[in-house]
């Protein structure tokens, strides 16, 4: 999963991911790191991508 698609189902949920959802990007090969803060988690990829969501 490249950043393009990772950005396309972050924004189809509204950065408002499901449990399912979120362990799916977590597990592309293009993530490098991910930090929780509070409420909020970090998704960091390889190539700079970075989205700041939430988990239901």
């Amino acid at each position: 999963m490249n950043d393009n698609e990772i950005d396309r189902i972050i924004r189809e949920h509204s950065y408002v991911l499901p449990a399912s959802v979120y362990i799916m990007i977590c597990r592309s090969e293009q993530v490098d790191h991910v930090r929780r803060d509070g409420d909020w988690i970090d998704v960091w990829t390889r190539t700079a991508g970075h989205w700041r969501i939430r988990i239901v």
